[in-house]
């Protein structure tokens, strides 16, 4: 039996708002992550594909950049490369200099 489209829609704003939320503290606190330790935090999204669109989403509103590569240490990626994100420097100067 399929999910309703609401359910679904519903279920992957929540896990992308929660997710969102999290990279943002994280980059506010200076901590460098991959997906695996984003995955073990806020768990399966409804469909593996929004990996890619939430950390793109956070890239693009400067809260992180890539920063390397290592291999994946869990779930279906294991082994292959992942990225390592970053707090994006420009970004965190702008914060410590707005509380300032």
């Amino acid at each position: 039996m399929s999910t309703p489209m609401a359910l679904e829609n519903q279920a992957t704003a929540t896990w992308a708002a929660r997710g969102l939320a999290l990279i943002e503290q994280w980059a506010k606190d200076g901590r460098r992550f991959t997906a695996d330790e984003l995955h073990a935090e806020i768990g399966e999204p409804y469909h593996p594909n929004q990996w890619g669109s939430l950390l793109t989403r956070a890239r693009d509103l400067g809260y992180i950049v890539e920063d390397g590569a290592k291999k994946a240490t869990s779930g279906p990626a294991r082994g292959r490369l992942t990225r390592i994100w970053a707090p994006n420097p420009e970004r965190r100067r702008a914060l410590f200099l707005d509380a300032a």
